[in-house]
């Protein structure tokens, strides 16, 4: 807390992100670590602003902040203190969203740019988001009156791998439904190539089969 203001959440959120884990345990010694690390650069960000308010005042200023990912510290302090200072601030988050869903952004420039005024409108969370009003409207407009469509468009989009870094992993295609329990467990155990073998129908070009 800082003058009546609470950061907590996008300091939970950046430790979560980097733990892996949706429930943050703060007895582990790793995010005690991460979380003085952005609670030190939150508090700087909040001194700095204060001065930044300082001047607002002073000349009659309005003060727009830019950031991305401004669910996680240190932006989120950002954000936040420009909620709890709307009289001379506003926060804006700018966001890319996924323009190619195989590659996961990996391969041409983006193209798109999605942006919101995170004080004036602080639904949704992140500009890239739709909101509930626009995904009611498009469904009953767009989705009801063409499902098949959607849903054939639906079919392959998720049909592609979208990942397959590792030399094994990546060669397997079109797992069929019975088998992919097994690929799963495997892939958790880091026994891949170990399925792979027992299973070397599943590899590119190979006729594929139910053992």
């Amino acid at each position: 807390m800082a003058d009546g203001l609470n950061y907590y959440q996008g300091l939970y959120e950046r430790t979560a992100r980097v733990l892996k884990v949706y429930n943050v345990d703060w007895d582990l010694p790793a995010a005690r670590v991460y979380f003085r690390q952005w609670l030190r650069q939150v508090d700087r960000v909040v001194a700095a602003l204060d001065e930044v308010q300082l001047v607002a005042e002073r000349d009659d200023l309005q003060i727009r902040l830019v950031s991305l990912q401004s669910h996680f510290a240190p932006f989120s302090a950002l954000r936040r203190y420009a909620e709890g200072h709307p009289d001379r601030f506003q926060h804006i988050t700018m966001s890319s969203s996924y323009e190619n869903w195989k590659t996961n952004v990996g391969g041409e420039p983006l193209s798109t740019l999605a942006i919101q005024n995170n004080t004036l409108h602080p639904y949704p969370s992140l500009p890239a988001f739709g909101t509930r009003a626009g995904f009611e409207k498009w469904f009953q407009q767009e989705f009801l009156p063409d499902q098949e469509d959607y849903q054939r468009r639906s079919q392959e989009l998720t049909s592609l791998k979208r990942a397959g870094s590792d030399p094994v992993a990546g060669s397997i295609v079109n797992v069929d439904y019975q088998l992919s329990d097994q690929l799963f467990a495997a892939m958790r155990d880091d026994n891949v190539a170990d399925f792979v073998a027992g299973n070397p129908d599943l590899l590119l070009g190979a006729p594929r089969s139910v053992k």
